[in-house]
């Protein structure tokens, strides 16, 4: 019986683990043994449709809901917006893509970072939530998103939500 040793390139944990005596492995993508999370650097990344993102610059105040932390209240601010998804990559066929079938929800990620005293160490990767990012324009509506927010955050309690 042959043994062998994989070492992680970072911290983190292996999940969808698909390996039994046996099982014959090579480094291809097309048939991944398992996926490997890597947990040692966290960001949280909103998804925001691109029109929305018009006024959004970095180091904007953002608050933060998340439906596993139902009650809390998070402060952060925006780091970056990731202007590259994969609705913009092309496959590569030998033929011209079709402007009729390249289509995109217009659907760009937003990544923030937490204020320093709170943790996101705690928080479930993948968790859903509510994000509200408070720009320099409207102003007057920050107010309206302030309360939503507050709400959400308790109505997080309710099974439905």
């Amino acid at each position: 019986m042959t043994q062998c040793t994989v070492h992680a390139p970072a911290n983190g944990f292996v999940t969808n683990w698909n390996i039994r005596e046996g099982t014959f492995v090579v480094p291809t993508p097309a048939a991944a043994a398992g996926t490997f999370i890597d947990t040692s650097e966290l960001s949280i990344v909103a998804p925001f449709k691109q029109q929305m993102l018009v006024n959004v610059k970095p180091g904007q105040e953002v608050e933060l809901v998340f439906k596993s932390h139902p009650g809390r209240l998070f402060h952060g601010k925006v780091d970056s917006i990731l202007e590259a998804t994969g609705e913009g990559q092309g496959a590569v066929s030998g033929t011209l893509p079709s402007a009729s079938k390249i289509g995109s929800p217009g659907i760009l990620a937003v990544k923030i970072l937490l204020n320093d005293e709170q943790d996101n160490s705690g928080l479930d990767l993948g968790t859903a939530g509510s994000v509200a990012i408070y720009t320099d324009s409207l102003k007057p509506i920050h107010i309206m998103s302030r309360v939503t927010m507050r709400m959400n955050k308790w109505l997080y309690f309710l099974p439905f939500m």
